[in-house]
């Protein structure tokens, strides 16, 4: 191409300018709607993983409704309960619970959070609790945020209760200290103004925690 010296030269020059910020201007364009398109998958990456967790409230036959109920329930896009039956063993439902958590997993879901609203067991029936929680607080260590709930009701902080109120903390210590796990957090359904963790903690160096006898673990 061929350009004549004099005013053409500075058409030709203004002409050029003006398409360089046209060019910048479309690379600047192009750019911001890359970064758009990226960010707009990213989220809906985010929003497809979220919308595959699912929150678990388990509840032993007797156990009081907990008040933190809707608060587990906000913590997923799912939620799902699973209530012991009236005559259904300890063992039996527990088995059931296990087999929740493997149709979970297979239909490609995470277990987010979860919780187990405990009752006045008879001490043959803890170890299969304990082994539950040991299973779920498994089944969450890849979950960022993730909780694993364990509560017990309005009980006493003497007696049966009490005794009750003693073995869940010392089964929250046990998972707590345990590596790879999720978070785990006891509570009771006590009043504001009170603290039965802290009252039943103080037992746990008791030789013995049961006013009247003693109870075996």
């Amino acid at each position: 191409m061929k350009f004549s010296s004099g005013g053409e030269d500075r058409e030709v020059a203004l002409s050029f300018s003006r398409w360089n910020r046209l060019c910048c201007l479309l690379v600047i364009d192009e750019t911001r709607n890359c970064g758009q398109f990226l960010g707009n998958n990213v989220n809906k990456r985010i929003e497809s993983e979220n919308s595959r967790t699912i929150s678990l409230l388990i509840l032993e036959r007797g156990a009081e409704w907990p008040s933190w109920g809707a608060e587990l329930r906000a913590r997923s896009a799912n939620s799902a309960v699973e209530v012991q039956n009236e005559h259904e063993t300890m063992a039996d439902f527990h088995a059931r619970v296990h087999e929740r958590l493997v149709r979970i997993r297979r239909d490609g879901m995470s277990v987010q959070s979860a919780g187990i609203a405990c009752s006045l067991l008879p001490s043959n029936a803890r170890s299969l609790r304990a082994e539950l929680c040991v299973r779920l607080s498994d089944e969450m260590k890849s979950q960022e945020g993730a909780e694993l709930i364990i509560a017990g009701g309005s009980w006493e902080t003497t007696g049966l209760e009490g005794f009750e109120r003693t073995r869940l903390i010392e089964l929250w210590s046990e998972l707590s200290h345990r590596t790879g796990g999720c978070m785990v957090s006891v509570r009771f359904e006590d009043p504001p103004y009170e603290s039965g963790v802290f009252r039943a903690a103080e037992r746990l160096q008791s030789p013995n925690p049961v006013d009247g006898g003693k109870l075996s673990a």
